[in-house]
């Protein structure tokens, strides 16, 4: 079933948008909250978002901007939503990655009709699995395995990974690691060597060599 994130924070248009996509065939998952919507997506990995611009936390821009940041969920078709049609507006919600703009109010069958062409245009190609050594990395399932046994890796760690594996053997600094992880959140030194230690002791744990590793004044390699 073709899964649509629905992240509104008006409870009555939930409703109405919710028993309409059911009625259409498609599986809802809604929030009401920006902030939770990339991590849910993650986890969830829905087909299509909608998204309102004014939303607790993280307005609907942030939202969009963060999404396309993130590997797994860039090529999702994003959907806004909004009371807010001016034409600027509408070419900041483009530049942010949005696929498809709406203003409020809004029929429902032009709605099903935009969701149906948005999920038309995504190709259907599966994501790569990547190896260095023992370790491996399905992008798709968002699971890696060491020897065959499963790694449990948090998100930030799981990107980490995924960054060292597509750069083996190359030296990676912490301002690198910063801008491929948080993008431009700022997070200081310690903050990545916490994560960085977490992924080491989840990799690890079977005392398998360690194959990540610390290079004095620049950062980290996977060797």
């Amino acid at each position: 079933m073709t899964k649509v994130m629905l992240v509104e924070d008006e409870e009555d248009l939930v409703t109405l948008l919710t028993y309409n996509l059911q009625k259409n065939g498609y599986e809802v998952i809604s929030l009401s909250d920006g902030k939770k919507t990339v991590p849910t997506a993650l986890m969830e990995k829905p087909d299509i978002l909608i998204l309102d611009w004014m939303l607790p936390t993280f307005s609907g821009i942030e939202v969009c901007k963060a999404v396309r940041q993130e590997y797994l969920l860039k090529k999702i078709p994003i959907l806004m939503l909004t009371a807010r049609g001016t034409e600027a507006d509408k070419l900041t919600g483009f530049s942010a990655g949005l696929d498809d703009y709406m203003t409020k109010p809004f029929s429902i069958p032009e709605l099903l009709a935009r969701i149906g062409a948005l999920l038309r245009r995504v190709p259907n190609e599966e994501l790569p699995t990547f190896s260095y050594r023992d370790i491996s990395l399905d992008l798709e399932a968002h699971r890696v395995t060491r020897r065959g046994r499963v790694v449990h890796l948090g998100p930030t760690e799981f990107k980490l990974l995924h960054c060292f594996i597509q750069n083996p053997q190359k030296a990676l600094s912490r301002l690198y690691l910063q801008k491929q992880i948080w993008g431009d959140i700022h997070v200081d030194d310690r903050t990545i060597d916490v994560h960085i230690k977490r992924l080491r002791q989840a990799l690890n744990t079977q005392d398998e060599p360690d194959l990540i590793h610390t290079v004095r004044s620049v950062g980290y390699v996977m060797d």
